[in-house]
């Protein structure tokens, strides 16, 4: 398929999904969320960033897990007028 985004959990594509982790680790608890997809979903452009799913970006996250050293790749974000983090 040549796409890097495309993650097989397994060699044998009949028993698992493609899919997708977003993991942190806080105080040595790691929280993941996994998202599964098909390949189809992926070629006909059905697939939303979490950044545009208005349900997670208007998450209150407490400021322990927005901490840089919790993140492989950190997030970026704001402070919103009522001083919370938003996720950009």
């Amino acid at each position: 398929m040549g796409n890097p985004d495309l993650t097989e959990s397994t060699a044998d594509s009949s028993v698992s999904a493609p899919h997708q982790t977003m993991s942190v680790n806080v105080n040595g608890f790691a929280q993941h969320m996994v998202s599964y997809y098909s390949v189809a979903d992926v070629l006909n452009g059905r697939l939303r960033t979490p950044s545009s799913i208005s349900e997670l970006v208007s998450l209150e996250i407490s400021p322990e897990y927005m901490q840089k050293q919790n993140f492989r790749f950190p997030p970026v974000f704001d402070v919103g007028p009522d001083g919370l983090l938003q996720y950009k």
